[in-house]
């Protein structure tokens, strides 16, 4: 365990050792070596790990299945961890993390495992049900609602990824979510609602 601890990036990035890294993350019994990986290996990666196509299965695992205070540590690392920096390629165009994780291909999930995490919380809280980090993932969606409400005209045009996380705001908050019509026509420039095949 100790050598896949050590080895942990470049596993989680392998087309078939990831699924080992993965069974460790959710494995209830190999909770501490769940930690030591989140610590050693996807703390301070989050950004570059999320962007692989392997890597990124254990960063949701991870998210899934990570203590509240780790969890905590992931959210504010892809949330305020990545400031944009001179010599950053993401610098020039003043993205940060969770800019570049919502339209990436493979970082388009992690986004919506997160949001998924929100709001699972949002409906507990809804029906009563208290959760000991719910006053933080609530927190956490208000700050999803804003970046993907500031992004909705790019998301609904994104294929199906980004129509996915426009829906699950929908469905959570029961109201249409107001997308562009992908056809340009001269007779209206009004939005559509998300249409029924994609609810």
């Amino acid at each position: 365990m100790a050598h896949l601890v050590a080895n942990c990036e470049r596993l989680a990035c392998n087309e078939f050792a990831n699924y080992v890294i993965q069974h460790v993350i959710k494995a209830g019994p190999l909770a501490d070596y769940r930690d030591r990986i989140i610590e050693e290996c996807l703390l301070r990666n989050l950004l570059s790990l999320s962007q692989e196509k392997y890597a990124s299965h254990v960063v949701e695992k991870a998210l899934e299945f990570a203590p509240a205070p780790l969890l905590a540590e992931m959210m504010d690392e892809i949330f305020d961890g990545y400031v944009p920096h001179p010599f950053l390629f993401y610098s020039e165009t003043k993205k940060d993390a969770l800019d570049i994780m919502l339209f990436h291909q493979y970082g388009n999930y992690v986004v919506q495992r997160m949001l998924d995490l929100c709001c699972e919380a949002a409906r507990a809280k809804r029906n009563g049900i208290n959760l000991p980090d719910i006053e933080l993932r609530m927190e956490w969606l208000n700050r999803l609602e804003t970046r993907i409400s500031q992004n909705r005209n790019r998301l609904a045009r994104w294929y199906s990824s980004g129509k996915k996380i426009l829906t699950t705001l929908q469905q959570l908050n029961d109201r249409p979510i107001l997308i562009p019509n992908p056809i340009r026509s001269h007779r209206s420039c009004t939005p559509a609602a998300v249409p029924s095949k994609y609810r």
